[in-house]
């Protein structure tokens, strides 16, 4: 019958921590990402030209139904600038994903040696036009409580180049009888503005009358042209 403001609080100030609480949370409920599959999670085999291995270790990878792989960077509180830097690196290294190295990836999450075709086939359940070209590039997706003018502007800059990143920021309230509630909003791209829209409607006879018009209008310059006026 009252309406109660909750309390925004911090991960940290609720003793929640990245990996063991928010991480999880995402690999449970992976909507966070999308209509994502998980595929697995704290990814670290990476291998140099040289053959040596490298510490990179990734968060989140998901699939979608299109079959093209989704990276997930998760930081508790606001991002540092540098994790842009981070996200592209993986980004970059996911990119050189086949078919064999995913299967590898979603069996080893699992503790599962099931062969190869089998995990592949599972996999094309979900995504029906998996391939190896589907793969890449790879969706970006940060996730954390806030982010800096600087990261926001250069996410700006490599959406307007075409780069598919997102932000999602997450909030967590402190409600009146002491449970905690988690919220997340996309914060870029933002929505076109043509969604907050609403249009008057016509009739289609007018549809047809409009369309027949640009038509004649159109075609008045051809028609110019043609009799060398």
């Amino acid at each position: 019958a009252t309406a109660q403001p909750a309390q925004r609080v911090s991960l940290s100030e609720a003793g929640l921590l990245e990996r063991q609480h928010l991480q999880e949370w995402v690999i449970a409920n992976p909507q966070l990402l999308g209509d994502v599959k998980i595929i697995t999670s704290e990814f670290d085999r990476w291998l140099t030209p040289a053959g040596d291995a490298t510490w990179e270790r990734l968060d989140v990878l998901g699939l979608t139904r299109t079959g093209r792989l989704v990276m997930a960077e998760l930081k508790r509180g606001r991002a540092p600038d540098a994790v842009m830097v981070q996200a592209l690196n993986y980004a970059a290294m996911v990119s050189r994903f086949s078919l064999d190295v995913l299967a590898d990836a979603y069996s080893g999450k699992r503790d599962n040696r099931r062969p190869t075709p089998e995990l592949v086939a599972e996999l094309q359940e979900w995504a029906p036009d998996l391939s190896d070209e589907t793969l890449s590039p790879p969706q970006i997706v940060l996730i954390a409580e806030d982010f800096g003018p600087v990261l926001t502007n250069t996410a700006m800059y490599l959406i307007e180049q075409r780069v598919d990143i997102r932000l999602v920021r997450i909030q967590l309230y402190s409600l009146a009888g002491g449970q905690l509630l988690l919220t997340s909003s996309q914060v870029l791209p933002v929505p076109d503005a043509e969604d907050f829209m609403v249009r008057p409607r016509s009739s289609p006879e007018t549809h047809r009358a409009t369309r027949g018009a640009a038509k004649r209008r159109a075609a008045i310059p051809y028609r110019l042209v043609a009799a060398e006026v």
